[in-house]
């Protein structure tokens, strides 16, 4: 089983981290704020009913995120430092086949079931992961509405991190996603037509080019685990100042796909959710902040 969540160390990680403050959009001289519109893009026909209603919504509370997605080199450092025991540690982890998930023997973060370097994302590893590197880090995990705003990088209704163009990933390779590299892997799945990334599953964390705020793999990569829990209705019902969704729930909502996702599931309103011990070697994450200069309460994990 999984540890409890580790204290913020007073040794930080030791290869450093890269964190990137969010600007607000706030007039000038007022207190940090972003406003935003939240969810399903305008005309976008591909939307699902938990991207709805599209709404507006405020964020008071400045924050930083890391530049990157946490790294295997970073997360070995961590548990390293602090024995730390995953939930993969028990020996297993999910891949993937034509019925779907699949229970793997033998995977972890550290053998997640293809070939990744340092510098690639760490994966199979699961909510709880997430939590307690972060928070060892002085973070915590960002949540949904913190990543929409972070990845829009300030441009409003733009259906993909890179504008509005499923095909916009293409000039020049833009994400890492599903594309003619995966096909001797997965012949069956659903790519982005004549596009090659380079990269037939994880890419080195920053390979492409980063967003309006400096943020690299907002979309593609790895999935990233967010703070809330997940309700298909959140946007009908959560508070649209500094929303944290649901008090309570089975599973966490996860955002911004991964190097297996097809155009339809790069949308910057794209949603998915999974139980928190879920790992997979689809999935990873990044770490927020509260900025300490302007501060503000740490949302509810």
């Amino acid at each position: 089983m999984w540890l409890a969540a580790v204290e913020p160390s007073a040794q930080q990680p030791l290869d450093g981290l890269s964190w990137i403050s969010i600007p607000g959009n706030q007039p000038p001289g007022s207190s940090w704020r972003a406003q935003f519109q939240m969810g399903c893009v305008p005309g976008d026909s591909t939307c699902q009913a938990h991207e709805k209603p599209r709404r507006q919504v405020a964020l008071t509370r400045a924050y930083a995120l890391l530049t990157t997605e946490v790294t295997r080199a970073q997360f070995r450092a961590f548990a390293g430092t602090t024995r730390y025991r995953t939930l993969a540690g028990e020996g297993w982890g999910f891949a993937f086949d034509r019925s779907g998930y699949i229970r793997q023997d033998g995977l972890s973060w550290s053998a997640p079931g293809f070939f990744q370097d340092d510098d690639h994302p760490v994966v199979q590893v699961s909510w709880h992961d997430a939590e307690a590197y972060c928070a060892w880090a002085g973070g915590r995990r960002p949540t949904e509405a913190e990543w929409e705003y972070a990845a829009c990088g300030g441009v409003q209704g733009a259906r993909f991190v890179w504008g509005d163009a499923a095909d916009g990933a293409n000039r020049p390779p833009g994400a890492n996603v599903a594309d003619d590299s995966v096909r001797p892997h997965f012949s069956w799945w659903a790519v982005f037509p004549d596009y090659r990334d380079g990269f037939p599953w994880t890419a080195p964390v920053g390979s492409f080019a980063a967003n309006a705020f400096g943020l690299f793999d907002m979309a593609g990569n790895v999935w990233e685990w967010t703070a809330d829990w997940y309700a298909p209705t959140a946007y009908a019902s959560s508070s649209s100042v500094d929303p944290l969704g649901p008090a309570s729930g089975r599973t966490r909502a996860v955002r911004g796909s991964s190097w297996g996702d097809e155009p339809l599931v790069l949308r910057v309103s794209e949603r998915s959710f999974l139980t928190p011990e879920h790992r997979s070697y689809f999935h990873g994450f990044r770490c927020a902040r509260n900025e300490p200069s302007r501060g503000g309460d740490t949302p509810r994990p």
